[in-house]
């Protein structure tokens, strides 16, 4: 990934922001703690980076607090369930403790749903397993996609670091009842951003060799619009095959080369790339 702009939350001693800083990103870093704010400034001085690192007393759930617009943000999340018996210190309390009515992740979800995020990359450190307010299933259940980058056992919480992303910038699919073929109509989608189309039933879908695809209830028939562009980077045909491939270890089935989707030894889907002199 190229170098952008990076928004670190709960910036500690601000090693994240220094480390990307030195990388070239230019860095926005916050944090609750005034102790936190000001080793981060010290060491972003210290390794020659002060000027790519701008770091500020404030975060989520702080009154006025708003997240700036950036290509990535990341924060370690106080995963601690909270113990109303046996607290840490004020300062502790906020680098450690979940909060405790709905969870820190939850109320960063609700910023990071405003459309002014959509090409946002979140990337956190979540306790996956003993803490349900700290879980991915909250993001995943509002649209977000994400990826597992690295996981570990600490002990006994599991700990994961995971990115998400907005499928599409936040362009929505374009839905049909019934559809004759939705490659047809995916040439009717917008010119811009990442466009797909989805038909509940589908008449005269074609597949290779001119096989006709008529779906039935419960299927999943969709067309995606793939900008030229896009074809620099990955030929036509390992495009295809890397789609199937993903396809297949999502759903837990076999892949018959190079687009055939196969279940207990029936042909279950296929995937068509179709090129057009249309833009």
């Amino acid at each position: 990934m190229e170098p952008g702009s990076l928004v670190e939350i709960g910036c500690g001693s601000g090693a994240i922001s220094i480390v990307k800083a030195l990388e070239d990103w230019d860095v926005i870093a916050y944090d609750v703690n005034p102790l936190a704010v000001a080793a981060s400034r010290g060491n972003s001085e210290a390794a020659g980076v002060n000027d790519r690192v701008i770091v500020e007393e404030g975060g989520v759930g702080e009154e006025n607090w708003k997240l700036p617009v950036a290509d990535i943000v990341t924060w370690n999340l106080p995963y601690l369930a909270p113990d109303f018996e046996n607290t840490l210190g004020p300062m502790e309390e906020a680098g450690l403790s979940d909060e405790e009515e709905k969870g820190w992740s939850e109320k960063l979800l609700h910023i990071a749903n405003d459309e002014r995020h959509n090409r946002t990359i979140f990337v956190l450190l979540m306790n996956t397993d003993s803490n349900p307010k700290n879980s991915p299933l909250t993001w995943i259940r509002n649209g977000w996609s994400h990826r597992t980058l690295a996981i570990d056992r600490v002990g006994d919480d599991t700990l994961e670091v995971i990115a998400f992303w907005r499928p599409g910038y936040g362009t929505k699919p374009v839905v049909a009842e019934k559809s004759q073929s939705t490659m047809d109509d995916a040439r009717n989608l917008p010119k811009f951003g990442w466009q797909r189309t989805l038909s509940i039933e589908q008449t005269n879908g074609r597949g290779r060799r001119e096989s006709v695809w008529h779906s039935n209830q419960g299927d999943m028939t969709a067309s995606w619009s793939i900008e030229f562009s896009e074809l620099n980077r990955w030929p036509p045909g390992l495009l295809q095959v890397s789609i199937g491939a993903s396809i297949s270890k999502a759903l837990g089935v076999e892949l018959k080369w190079p687009n055939d989707l196969f279940f207990q030894g029936k042909k279950c889907g296929g995937i068509l790339l179709e090129s057009s002199n249309y833009e």
